[in-house]
């Protein structure tokens, strides 16, 4: 269901991209714009203390309707491929052109499965993982975010800097 959303997104942006990528400043400023908000959702994910409980999660009968609607539904999944998408997508483009794309987003969805993996197994352990431990692995996972973020912003920060 996710990738029924991401798919079609992630080629209308390339797409987009094609016409602007060229143009130094606006590298420079798709990677600003997507360091920063890598920052500020690493940021206040390390801030939260709560936990996720499985009463927080929907109630959908077919993964895949759950999927798509969870990605649809999420302004910060839009948010993160108009910003952070954008920067790995120009970067994609500029390298290799559509096959390049092709690379960067058959990783992007292995690693999406990783992911899922990893957090469907955390949350069975998180059941038994104390809070301290909890509040350490969020905060390391969450610090690889950010400074992503701030790789982000300094390579944006040069692209200026060298137009």
């Amino acid at each position: 269901g996710h990738m029924i959303i991401e798919l079609p997104l992630s080629f209308l942006i390339a797409l987009g991209l094609l016409e602007t990528i060229s143009n130094q400043n606006v590298r420079a400023f798709i990677g600003m714009t997507g360091g920063f908000v890598l920052i500020y959702l690493g940021a206040n994910q390390i801030r939260k203390k709560d936990r996720i409980s499985r009463e927080d999660l929907p109630s959908v009968r077919t993964s895949f309707v759950a999927g798509a609607l969870a990605s649809g539904l999420n302004p910060y999944f839009i948010i993160w491929w108009l910003t952070v998408g954008a920067k790995l997508l120009s970067q994609s483009l500029l390298w290799m052109g559509w096959f390049g794309f092709l690379i960067v987003y058959i990783l992007h969805v292995w690693m999406d499965y990783v992911w899922l993996i990893f957090v469907a197994h955390a949350f069975r352990m998180g059941k038994t993982l104390s809070e301290r431990k909890y509040e350490l692995l969020n905060g390391v996972l969450n610090s690889t975010v950010i400074l992503l973020g701030i790789w982000f912003v300094f390579d944006a920060i040069t692209l200026l800097k060298f137009s």
